[in-house]
This record gives C-alpha cells, structure tokens and sequence, in this order.
C-alpha cells in the first residue's frame, strides 16, 4: 500500500517511481488466506501465497459445501451435508459454535457484513437466519418444496438472495420475512450474489447462462449465453461492478457487465476435463480463486498468471472458497 495505492502480488515499490535512500512514513504489506471445503468432510485454511495449509478444521460428519471467512478474517463459517453449519476459529482450529435445526443437508452458510448474523440453505425446502453469538434460528424462509442450493445476505444485510433447486432466486427483507422478488431461469439455479452496493443481483443457471438484475424492482437487465455449454455454476460481480465472473467447465471467464464481451478466460487447471466448480475475486479484484474437484488455485489477473495452489488433504470436490486479507 502506497498513498492509498495497493500494489500487485509481484509489485515492488520501484514500480510507482521511489528510489533507493526514499523516505517513507509507513508501508503496510498484506497478508492473505484461502479457506477450502471439500467433500472428505474438512475445511482448511492456506496461505495463499505458498499454499501451505495452516489450518485443518475437523468436525463434520459429511462432505462440507462451504467455507467462508467472517467479515474481519478471524473465523471461518461451513456448511455441511450432515446438516449443519459450524464457526470456528480461523488459528486456532477450535469450533466456536454449531448451527442445528434443518432436516436436511445444509449447502450455503454465509455470514452478514456486521457479522452478527449468519444465513444458511439447505435441502430441506428452507432457508434460515441466525444470531451468530447464540446460534439461536431467528427467521425461517419456506420455498414451497424446492430445497436451497444458495443463500447470502446484500451488502447491508436488510436482504436475503437464495438460489433453489426450482427454477428461480428468491428475494427476502431479513427482518420480516416478507417475500420482494423472484429471479427466473428456465432451469435449477446454482448461485446467486449482489454487487458490493447492493443494487444488482447476479445469478448462475443450469440452463447455461448468467443473468444481471436489478435487485429492487427484478428487472433482468443482461443475459450471458455460456455458448451452449451446459450449465453456469457460480457468478459473481467484481468489486467496481464492472466485470463479471462466471464458472463454467474447466474455465474462469472474466465479462463485461453492459457488453458481455469476454475479456478474459482463465484456465487453472491442468487437467481441461476438470469442472471449476466455483470462481471469486478477492477483495482488490486483482485476483481470482478458483475451485475444481482438484483443488484450488489462485490466478493473477494482472499477469494472467496462477500463484501457489492450495489442495485438500483429500481430492474429493472442494466446492467452495474464499478469500479473506489479514
């Protein structure tokens, strides 16, 4: 960081003009991790820069769906097919806390931008919002049949976006329950996220495409054909909100939101039979982690280039990441 600059993961300070001898007051080097969850039933969490894992977080008894990060990087939230979500300490290992109350495998567990509250959803046709200090359910979304692949809160966490096995997105106020929007696809959708303002939604389909909406009033604003490939599995918004990144086959490709144009696919595994099950940027947007039934890999996208991958203990469908800067 320089003058409110950040430099690139292989910037140096000589790259924005200083010398030898230069004075300076302070430079901050950040520091980042990874989280992976995977179907041998951990979590763990990496150095991104070297891939080595720091951390293994064991307590599951089923494959864990997600692993995200708290809002300040200091816990990590999963979600597991035995039916539950666990928080727990990003150092240390220990759980902090477990999440009970859905009858079916929990697939997403997400945590507000306070980090206050914690939403989860699962197979059982519901979604569920809970006080992360007491795990105490403090609101229940019904989807009338159809389990939840997908939940998150928007930015200021008055909203809750769900993707379901049915053919939509749903769109609730957290606090009353009250149901605002549906999000159509003509198939099961897999994702579904807000730009960093909250204005947009962006969700990922099996019908092969991607759809930005406007969250408020559900109007589809931009549709991004996958070119008859079949299924879109993640799609997420860069920070700016100028870009688009969706997972699809063995690719991360990089959009513009108002053109569609490709501006960039990112190939970050060897093996191009290998699905990416999942593509994010990290908070800088100058990178993208991506993850395969493989493993994870982190992508430069400056220099279009991958940085150390991070591997689970077993390489069984590590289906979520995320990436958190200390």
């Amino acid at each position: 960081l320089l003058d409110a600059q950040i430099l690139s993961g292989a910037g140096v300070l000589a790259d924005v003009g200083l010398q030898d001898g230069a004075s300076l007051s302070l430079v901050v080097s950040s520091g980042s991790k990874v989280v992976t969850a995977s179907g041998d039933g951990l979590a763990k969490v990496w150095c991104s820069s070297t891939g080595r894992c720091l951390q293994t977080l064991k307590g599951h008894d089923d494959c864990v769906r997600t692993a995200v990060f708290s809002p300040d990087g200091v816990e990590v939230l999963t979600a597991s097919h035995d039916g539950t979500a666990k928080l727990w300490h990003a150092s240390s290992g220990a759980c902090i806390r477990t999440f009970v109350g859905h009858h079916g495998p929990v697939n997403s567990a997400m945590m507000s931008s306070d980090g206050a509250s914690v939403v989860t959803a699962a197979g059982d046709g519901s979604c569920k919002i809970w006080d992360r200090s007491t795990a105490e359910c403090t609101q229940t979304f019904l989807l009338d049949g159809a389990g939840a692949r997908w939940a998150t809160f928007s930015p200021d966490s008055s909203l809750v976006l769900a993707a379901t096995f049915g053919d939509g997105a749903k769109l609730w106020n957290a606090a009353t329950g009250e149901h605002q929007q549906s999000f159509v696809h003509s198939r099961s959708i897999c994702h579904a996220s807000f730009s960093a303002d909250g204005e947009f939604a962006v969700t990922a389909s099996r019908d092969g495409t991607a759809k930005l909406w406007r969250a408020a009033s559900g109007e589809c604003l931009e549709t991004f054909p996958d070119k008859g490939h079949d299924w879109v599995r993640s799609a997420v918004l860069s920070p700016d909100g100028l870009s688009l990144l969706t997972a699809q086959d063995g690719n991360a490709v990089l959009r513009d939101v108002w053109t569609g144009a490709e501006l960039k696919v990112l190939s970050p595994f060897d093996e191009i039979t290998l699905a990416v099950n999942s593509a994010v940027f990290s908070p800088s947007g100058l990178a993208v982690l991506a993850s395969s039934d493989d493993g994870a890999r982190l992508c430069d996208l400056e220099h279009s280039r991958r940085s150390a991958g991070a591997r689970p203990g077993l390489p069984d469908d590590p289906e979520g990441a995320a990436v958190s800067f200390d």
